[in-house]
């Protein structure tokens, strides 16, 4: 709602109030816990925010960021998430593309074709003790919700936004 009525109201040069996000979706930056950032299409943009963040100010800490699109022409911040992962340690980056085209080369732009389907292995690895952040389209975050939930980690650790309409 809010991007088409920027596009068909606001003119440049025009001022519009404005203000800090106010929602519960917000990054525990004060955790030691590994952050894991889970998103899927244009979920990836409140994602990028927290991991800009985490890198800056947290750069000791593990983030895990995972993020499914449908192919190379519809990721968003591609190059900037692999620029991030090559110069942090701490960050490991782990990209699905749904349907690559021709052109998107696995192990340089995704590294798994498919979906995202974490299984309690992955969990495992990524830590039932961390702290998952979830945004993306309502069916992805209540597969990634439930396959979270039946690796163990408990709910209170599960941080979600849904880009659309309904909640997750």
């Amino acid at each position: 709602m809010v991007s088409n009525v920027l596009h068909s109201q606001i003119q440049q040069g025009d001022l519009i109030d404005v203000a800090p996000p106010m929602g519960d979706f917000v990054l525990d930056d004060q955790a030691q816990a590994p952050a894991v950032l889970i998103s899927a299409g244009v979920g990836i943009t409140p994602m990028m925010a927290m991991l800009e963040h985490l890198v800056q100010h947290t750069p000791q800490r593990s983030v895990h960021f995972l993020h499914a699109a449908r192919h190379g022409g519809a990721h968003a911040f591609g190059a900037r998430v692999r620029e991030l992962a090559g110069r942090h340690r701490t960050l490991q980056a782990r990209i699905h593309y749904e349907h690559p085209r021709a052109q998107d080369q696995l192990g340089q732009h995704y590294d798994q074709a498919g979906r995202i389907e974490l299984s309690a292995e992955q969990v495992g690895a990524l830590g039932a003790g961390s702290q998952y952040y979830l945004c993306g389209p309502r069916g992805f975050m209540q597969a990634q919700r439930q396959a979270l939930q039946a690796a163990g980690v408990p709910a209170a650790h599960i941080h979600a936004e849904a880009f659309g309409t309904g909640g997750v």
